[in-house]
């Protein structure tokens, strides 16, 4: 049976977390998948003016925003939630307040528009404006002050704040350190597994492009640009559906940048990780950062996810604009500066599919058949598991031998990604009594009618032979 279901792991690549699924109740079934969101790190800071146009947005400690700000989806806060003045959240509100804190575990000024629901772990503070949805408190021990929401004021103890699981990190291969740094026009080769396609700082000055010339993975020790807009270049043409991973050791400062696509291709395409801590990148304190510049329609943007897994992000620093369209995600703190517009763009670099195969039957000539399974992803990583078979051997590969039916579950990996992919084959099987019965271990049963009786007896009713061929008596 072949199909395309998501299944959620907990250490992956690409953790990056892939969607929520909500009980009636408001708590989620498995949690947030971090794919889902446009912005989340250990803390998260929105100013002024910050539009997040789409996806959720997320913290490990507390959201909070500085000024007038827009979030088209839902916040969700192992934390706190502190919303300034005219917000508005197109999505619902999930503030776990964990470890606990008295006061508030989610607030706002006045003129706040909440589209969703409110769910809190704590009391909860509206200063103004509109609920659209529910509110839900955990205990009656904490209050919902603010307007009248359209649904129910309800406490249920029973609910719970799961958050998105955060990717792991790749293990990039060292740098020579005699790499020399790329300060001019370049064109980049993917890395084909030698040090001449791995490579050293690229620090642009102004107006300068490097090109990745094709999708594939991209080993760059860290980016130290300056000056007025550089660019990067994004060539699709060999492969419109392939994918750009940057991994970076080092930190990453775009300064004011522009990306292009050349070919095909989308910001879902595209995947930095930087694993610095932010003290190599000119001393700008982030691991990844980007300068809020703007000549006429020339906007400093960011295209694709990026993934800091050692230190903090900022975003916006500059009176102008900047934009992204992709996703930012950080061990750390995110510093969405003042007039930021975020758009989400799903990661999309694992789209594989598995299939367990056809169900296959237990018979008298196949006692102990083996399952077919197969997948479209690269390099994969199989695992089968069942509740109510038995896996024989071969459980991590595509094609187990098993010996009892039941339901048997094929999941499926690969490095470098976020997601495991999974598929179920159901196994049956015809009971009969083969013509020359195996004896059971140790060889016999302790009954005084013996195997094969006792076979037949098990088995009456099932047994599609007619049994003339079971007990021959020959003459002689």
């Amino acid at each position: 049976m072949k199909q395309n279901c998501l299944t959620l792991s907990g250490n992956i690549m690409f953790l990056m977390l892939v969607s929520s699924v909500l009980l009636a109740s408001g708590a989620f079934a498995q949690g947030p998948h971090i794919k889902d969101f446009s912005v989340f790190g250990t803390g998260l800071q929105l100013g002024t003016s910050s539009t997040v146009v789409s996806g959720n947005v997320g913290s490990m400690s507390i959201v909070r925003t500085t000024g007038t700000s827009s979030i088209g989806g839902s916040i969700y806060s192992k934390g706190l939630i502190d919303l300034a003045n005219s917000n508005t959240v197109t999505g619902s509100v999930y503030a776990a307040n964990d470890p606990f804190v008295a006061g508030n575990a989610f607030q706002t000024g006045s003129n706040a528009s909440i589209a969703g629901s409110i769910f809190a772990n704590g009391p909860i503070y509206v200063g103004g404006g509109s609920v659209n949805g529910s509110v839900e408190l955990t205990s009656n021990s904490f209050s919902y002050s603010g307007p009248t929401p359209s649904g129910t004021v309800t406490v249920n103890p029973a609910l719970t704040f799961p958050m998105p699981t955060l990717p792991g990190t790749f293990s990039i291969p060292a740098i020579p350190a005699n790499k020399p740094d790329i300060v001019n026009n370049t064109t980049l080769l993917p890395y084909n597994g030698t040090d001449a396609t791995k490579y050293g700082n690229i620090m642009l000055g102004g107006a300068r492009t490097v090109t990745f010339s094709a999708p594939g993975t991209y080993i760059i020790r860290s980016i130290r640009n300056s000056g007025n807009f550089n660019k990067f270049v994004f060539n699709f043409t060999s492969a419109p559906s392939g994918i750009f991973k940057l991994y970076l050791p080092g930190d990453v400062d775009l300064f004011k940048i522009n990306v292009e696509l050349v070919g095909g291709g989308s910001p879902s395409q595209i995947y930095m990780e930087v694993q610095g801590n932010g003290q190599s990148a000119g001393g700008t304190g982030y691991a990844w950062s980007i300068t809020n510049g703007a000549s006429g329609n020339n906007q400093s943007t960011w295209l694709g996810t990026v993934w800091a897994p050692n230190g903090p992000i900022s975003v916006g620093s500059g009176s102008s604009q900047s934009k992204i369209i992709g996703a930012l995600w950080s061990h750390m703190q995110v510093d969405i500066q003042n007039g930021v517009s975020i758009t989400h763009a799903a990661l999309q670099q694992c789209n594989f599919t598995v299939d367990a195969g056809s169900d296959p039957t237990i018979t008298c000539a196949s006692l102990t058949p083996q399952l077919s399974g197969s997948t479209t992803a690269l390099n994969p990583v199989y695992s089968w598991t069942t509740s109510d078979g038995i896996i024989v051997s071969g459980a991590n590969t595509a094609n187990p031998v098993i010996s009892k039916a039941g339901t048997y579950t094929l999941t499926v990996t690969s490095p470098g990604c976020f997601d495991s992919y999974s598929d179920n084959v159901v196994v049956t099987t015809i009971p009969c009594v083969l013509p020359f019965y195996p004896p059971s271990t140790p060889g016999k049963v302790d009954l005084k009618i013996g195997s094969e009786l006792w076979s037949l007896y098990n088995n009456y009713g099932n047994v599609l032979d007619d049994g003339s061929s079971m007990f021959t008596i020959m003459n002689g």
